[in-house]
């Protein structure tokens, strides 16, 4: 499920490219949010996830929309 703008043209892109049935899952509240989203074609490979900092104590996992909301539990995790 994409959490911003890029994911979501990279992950459509993909999607549509695909030989096997695909889901594609999007939140309403993504069509406001805004972000770059390059015009030269790319794809965000399908099964692959977006690990943005590896640890090694704990695991967190976000989906969708909820993915911005990464930074303020970070910083809470840090007090």
């Amino acid at each position: 499920m994409p959490s911003t703008p890029y994911d979501a043209k990279g992950l459509l892109k993909s999607a549509i490219r695909e030989n096997n049935p695909v889901v594609f899952l999007e939140k309403r509240l993504l069509y406001a949010r805004k972000g770059p989203v390059p015009t030269e074609d790319y794809a965000i490979p399908l099964g692959v996830a977006d690990v943005k900092r590896e640890g090694t104590d704990v695991t967190v996992v976000v989906a969708g929309g909820t993915g911005p909301t990464r930074a303020a539990g970070r910083q809470a995790a840090r007090t």
